[in-house]
């Protein structure tokens, strides 16, 4: 069976889109919450990006591979960070990591500008 030769660019694309808005969720927000679906959406970029590389190279028996242990360790790391955000919650009113950084005293001069 002849493989489309179109669907691993789009793939890779689309793959790296989801990668880039990920790092920029990542980075830019400041909302914890926020910041673990960054990188949720990153992780979801990286195996789009492994599905294309393994239909383009025909092979995508490694592809499976590298996916199935790439969504183990996003899942154990995930749930850590689910279960150490839950609880920050349990102790902090916010959501936001400035907020709490200034109710603890851990704010430096310059955080409070931007």
């Amino acid at each position: 069976m002849q493989l489309q030769v179109w669907i691993p660019e789009v793939l890779l694309a689309f793959g790296l889109v989801q990668f880039i808005l990920g790092i920029l969720m990542l980075i830019t927000q400041r909302n914890y919450l926020k910041q673990v679906l960054g990188m949720k959406v990153m992780l979801q970029g990286i195996i789009l990006i492994l599905v294309s590389e393994g239909w383009r190279r025909q092979d995508i028996f490694i592809g499976e591979a590298i996916i199935i242990s790439a969504l183990i360790v996003e899942a154990v790391v995930l749930a850590i960070a689910i279960s150490l955000l839950i609880q920050i919650a349990k102790k902090a009113r916010y959501t936001d990591l400035l907020e709490i950084r200034k109710e603890r005293n851990w704010v430096n001069p310059a955080d409070e500008n931007g």
